[in-house]
Order: C-alpha cells, then sequence, then structure tokens
C-alpha cells in the first residue's frame, strides 16, 4: 500500500516535470526561431544548454538555403497555376457567352462535372431513352439540340447578399430545354378516295 502511494506521487511530481518541460519549450518557441542543433540538460525550473552538435549544426546550416529556395520556387509555381486556371476558365466562359449572344446555343460554360449534372438532369426530367450507335451523336450534343432558348442577365451586385466587396456583379446565364414528351396524342390520317357521282 505505502508502495503504491510512493508510486502515485513520483508520477504526478513527473507529469508535473514534463508539463513545465513543455510549456517551457513552447513559450521559447514563440519566442524565437530554432534552427540550431543543440544537446540540453532539464533542471529544476529551468533548460541548460549543455553542448552545441556541429556536425548536426553544420548540415541544418547547409539544408535551409536549399528549403528556402525550394519554397520560393514552389510557391511562385503555386501562383502561376492558380493564374492559369483562372485564365484557363475565363476564356471558355468568354467563348460560351460570345457564341449565347451570337444565338449559337452552347452548354460550353459548364465544368464538365456540371454538365453531366445537367445532362443526367434533363435525361431524367425528360424520361429519355438512347440507343447507342456506332457513330450517333454524343449525348452532351443531344441535350445541346434540346435547346430551344438561352439569355445572359447581369445582377448588379446591390440585388444581392454580397460577401467580396470588389464583387460589382455577377452573370446569370439561363438555359430553356424543349424536352419531347414520350406520350403524344394519337392521330390518323385519313386519305379522300374520289368517288364517281351516281
Amino acid at each position: 500500500m505505502g508502495l503504491s502511494i510512493a508510486n502515485s506521487i513520483q508520477m504526478l511530481n513527473l507529469q508535473e516535470q514534463v508539463e513545465m518541460v513543455e510549456n517551457t519549450l513552447s513559450e521559447l518557441s514563440q519566442t524565437m526561431q530554432i534552427h540550431e542543433a543543440k544537446l540540453a540538460k532539464i533542471q529544476p525550473n529551468q533548460i541548460k544548454i549543455a553542448e552545441q552538435l556541429q556536425v548536426t549544426q553544420h548540415a541544418i546550416n547547409d539544408i535551409i538555403p536549399v528549403l528556402d529556395s525550394h519554397s520560393q520556387a514552389l510557391n511562385t509555381l503555386k501562383t502561376d497555376i492558380e493564374r492559369l486556371h483562372i485564365n484557363f476558365q475565363r476564356s471558355f466562359i468568354y467563348l460560351a457567352i460570345t457564341q449565347i449572344f451570337r444565338n449559337q446555343f452552347t452548354l460550353n460554360f459548364l465544368s464538365p462535372d456540371d454538365l453531366q449534372k445537367v445532362v443526367y438532369h434533363v435525361i431524367e426530367q425528360g424520361n429519355l431513352t438512347f440507343n447507342a450507335h456506332h457513330g450517333s451523336i454524343p449525348i452532351v450534343e443531344f441535350i445541346t439540340k434540346l435547346l430551344v432558348r438561352q439569355q445572359i442577365d447581369f445582377i448588379p451586385s446591390s440585388q444581392y447578399e454580397n460577401q467580396n466587396p470588389q464583387e460589382i456583379g455577377r452573370i446569370v446565364i439561363t438555359s430553356f430545354f424543349a424536352v419531347p414528351q414520350q406520350e403524344q396524342t394519337s392521330f390518323h390520317v385519313y386519305k379522300l378516295l374520289t368517288m364517281p357521282y351516281l
């Protein structure tokens, strides 16, 4: 029983010392940026630097400029890729808007994922079925041929809740589809025959 109590007290003391070391290291890392390899001796209420590790320190000193140059190169690449992505999106949207203004119906302003959603939504709502034949037109082109009207509207930022103060408005592209109905009303064709008058 006495040994168990002694062990519990030692565990509490050890836990307090570990917390003290963690807090001290946290404060030290917040006050300065450490790029050194040193041996430290932990004493009550302090951490004492015992010895600097020379070989490791030289390796760290040699690798830091390389890491900095890699970091700069990666940041440059990231910025360039983001700019390229924005330019790529703008070119597709510009081309699609130009086509719509010329009354050439298109769905090219949609991203591939959104285009797939639109196509499947039109197929589902119209209850359309397709037979796949070699040389038949792609489904996206078929759905595009169902467009009967497209219009582009500009909505100023004063008419909606805007999070970005630099945003002046949004472009809204509305597309109208004419989906053929499977259930058609029946009709009859009559042929008039001439008969001799009696």
